[in-house]
């Protein structure tokens, strides 16, 4: 499985209304149950400075967003995901 990067940006106890205005323009919005916690994600991709470029789109509307990786359905260690996708990225230049 290859790793996959989403942006977080929102952990919230109580799920959202779809007509939240929070929400309600985000595209491809993603939504895990996760400890207790709705966490709402978007920018789902195998390319890490896309979803990179996205957290810096929607900095203004969510201050405290923030990159996560996944492999499969799991939740893996974000900074070695990075350093993973920076590694074989030059690999492939």
């Amino acid at each position: 499985d290859s790793i996959v990067f989403k942006l977080q940006i929102a952990a919230v106890s109580s799920k959202l209304s779809e007509s939240d205005a929070r929400i309600k323009d985000i595209s491809n919005l993603e939504i895990i149950l996760d400890n207790g916690f709705y966490k709402y994600l978007c920018g789902t991709s195998t390319d890490y400075y896309e979803v990179s470029r996205l957290k810096k789109e929607l900095d203004s509307k969510f201050p405290d967003s923030f990159i996560v990786a996944f492999q499969g359905d799991n939740k893996i260690d974000t900074n070695k995901a990075i350093r993973s996708f920076k590694k074989n990225r030059l690999r492939k230049q």
